[in-house]
């Protein structure tokens, strides 16, 4: 099972081999969804150097990571946790979880 602030390689084409698309991710979805659904809601991780052009980012460093990457608060999306392929860090009980949790609020307005 995954949990919130953990960063998997996903591969987000489900439906065929023919174009395979692998995508840093990081789980955003309650423990409890995760536990008892088929289904994660996941933003995608970016190089840090695509931040000009998004509105809604963390930085994350570490964690699995080599390099400087911004977690997209504003592409929120929904796999099925058959995509999620291999786990490669967490940020769960790090200042990261805090300030995702925030960035999502912000965005979604609640």
């Amino acid at each position: 099972m995954c949990r919130f602030g953990d960063i998997f390689i996903a591969d987000k084409n489900m439906a065929s081999d023919f174009h395979r698309v692998k995508q840093t991710v990081l789980v955003v979805s309650d423990d409890k969804a995760n536990k008892n659904s088929s289904v994660v809601t996941v933003v995608p991780i970016v190089a840090a150097a695509e931040q000009d052009k998004l509105m809604n980012y963390v930085y994350i460093h570490d964690y699995g990571m080599s390099e400087e990457n911004i977690a997209v608060v504003e592409q929120i999306t929904t796999l099925d946790q058959t995509q999620l392929l291999v786990k490669i860090g967490s940020i769960r009980g790090t200042a990261y979880a805090g300030q995702i949790k925030k960035a999502l609020k912000q965005y979604l307005g609640l």
